[in-house]
């Protein structure tokens, strides 16, 4: 299993570096952070088990993953040709609800992944009411 990329029960998931992160509990926005029986299938996060020697948590990987502009991500997405009208709006959502963050937080990997779930939260629980 590839400690930076790989699949679980069908999804993908991906490292974002968090050696930086000075917070009470690192562990925050990681994909497992609830789930301690994931947690322990997925790769280690903490630097002396990791050959990189990273302090990371996981994501889901989606076209958002790697981009701290949400704007950039969209037209990437559209060119990989990923993006469909689900996809935009619940990047439209995602941008509304990073535009009432600070901007520290606009600029962490993590906090733009737990904006786009939040978004598809919003975005189907919509769907729902319709």
């Amino acid at each position: 299993m590839n400690e930076n990329e790989f699949e679980l029960n069908g999804k993908v998931y991906v490292e974002i570096d968090v050696s930086d992160r000075n917070c009470d509990n690192p562990c925050a926005g990681c994909a497992f952070f609830n789930d301690n029986k994931m947690c322990f299938r997925a790769p280690s996060c903490f630097t002396m088990f990791r050959a990189d020697s990273k302090r990371v948590i996981f994501v889901e990987k989606t076209p958002m993953t790697y981009c701290h502009n949400s704007a950039a991500a969209a037209r990437h997405a559209h060119e990989l040709g990923r993006l469909d009208a689900r996809d935009e709006e619940i990047e439209r959502i995602q941008n509304s609800l990073l535009d009432d963050m600070p901007e520290w937080a606009k600029d962490d990997g993590a906090v733009i992944d737990a904006a786009w779930r939040k978004a598809v939260e919003i975005f189907e629980e919509r769907q729902d009411a319709i």
